[in-house]
């Protein structure tokens, strides 16, 4: 019982340390975004842009991707994502 109880003490001093992974940090559009996991482009802007996907470039870490690769361009941590939008204008 003695042996069980210092077990317990010793048990109890150990301080529990959980890094939890609550997901992935990327900026968007200058913004912190957390995405559940890694993901494709497309992913993405079907997440914060379903329905204006015409007339958008799209840059990641300063390179614009070619809408051709959206769903073949996966995120990774830290990435930082601009969506812009052409505006029509004179």
């Amino acid at each position: 019982m003695n042996a069980f109880l210092e077990l317990l003490s010793l048990h109890k001093a150990i301080p529990k340390v959980f890094k939890t992974q609550t997901g992935m940090e990327i900026s968007l559009n200058q913004q912190p975004y957390t995405l559940a996991a890694p993901c494709p482009l497309q992913t993405l802007l079907d997440e914060v842009i379903p329905h204006q996907q015409k007339g958008i470039a799209v840059a990641i870490n300063n390179t614009v991707v070619p809408k051709a690769q959206w769903s073949m361009r996966l995120l990774c941590e830290k990435d930082s994502i601009i969506i812009i939008s052409a505006t029509q204008g004179g």
